[in-house]
């Protein structure tokens, strides 16, 4: 399935379609937005090239990410959990 070209709305009138697909950052932001791991070495660089292909130990890669997991469980708690109980509300009310 293709996201819908319509964002999330105030008023919810994404509601009324059979399926909708949106990403999670739409919620709170209408910017769509990534995750970026900052890499070792010079942008560009042979060796920044080749550290990309080194595995990165997990405990490197817990503490590059940690702040963006914590970010985003606070952000679905207090954007995506409120719009999903919205949405099922109105589907338990429409019947």
């Amino acid at each position: 399935m293709v996201p819908c070209a319509e964002l999330p709305s105030d008023s919810r009138d994404e509601f009324r379609f059979d399926e909708y697909l949106t990403r999670l950052p739409f919620l709170w932001s209408d910017r769509d937005t990534w995750w970026k791991v900052p890499t070792p070495g010079r942008p560009g660089s042979m060796a920044a090239l080749q550290a990309r292909l080194e595995p990165v130990p997990a405990d490197k890669a817990r503490e590059a990410v940690a702040h963006l997991v914590d970010d985003a469980i606070e952000r679905l708690k207090a954007h995506a959990i409120p719009y999903l109980e919205e949405f099922f509300s109105s589907r338990r009310s429409a019947v």
